[in-house]
């Protein structure tokens, strides 16, 4: 397993603009929403993790992109994000070297874990440097407690792939990401 890059991530992809395509997606029924928790230091690699996320068949909540969301951080804030939380299907952590210092990151973390079945709460850690190691991520508990977001390689046509692996303290096989985590009638693994 290897965690992903930001310029890997923004290479999969197709998609000119993520929030014209994340609206279409909304219109469709039954389309499974995923709410991305993320430091808004991140904002400028937001676009290709979206589209990322989009290519999956997914709408994808960030709530600084939500209209509804107030202008100033205030208890209103936070009752909204509580609230996207719970309707969302799935909840996608952003881990980055910026998200390691979010007040906020934690924050949702904690509520979705609260609120959230583990097997629909997934963790996807994106090195915002070819510098930096996989191992900047080790001491960060929740890798061990929830399904993390990684590269693979699809066995059928050896063709790098997202897999998603159980949680590290569960162990076994990664699963495609595509065919089957982001649906919403998962079995426990």
């Amino acid at each position: 397993m290897s965690y992903y890059h930001v310029s890997q991530i923004g290479n999969l992809l197709k998609y000119a603009d993520a929030r014209a395509e994340n609206a279409r997606r909304k219109i469709l029924s039954h389309k499974i929403q995923v709410f991305l928790s993320h430091s808004h230091d991140d904002a400028d690699i937001i676009l290709p993790v979206l589209n990322f996320l989009l290519s999956h068949g997914v709408n994808v909540y960030v709530d600084w992109l939500d209209e509804a969301m107030p202008k100033a951080t205030s208890g209103e804030t936070a009752d909204r994000i509580k609230t996207k939380i719970v309707e969302a299907d799935h909840f996608v952590v952003l881990l980055t070297e910026n998200s390691r210092n979010s007040k906020w990151v934690p924050w949702e973390l904690g509520y979705a874990d609260g609120k959230k079945r583990i097997q629909d709460i997934g963790i996807l850690p994106l090195k915002r440097s070819y510098f930096t190691s996989d191992g900047e991520f080790d001491g960060l508990e929740y890798l061990n407690l929830y399904p993390v977001i990684s590269s693979g390689t699809f066995a059928q046509s050896g063709l790098p792939t997202p897999v998603v692996f159980p949680p590290k303290r569960i162990g076994g096989s990664g699963r495609v990401l595509g065919a089957g985590w982001l649906e919403k009638s998962q079995a426990d693994f």
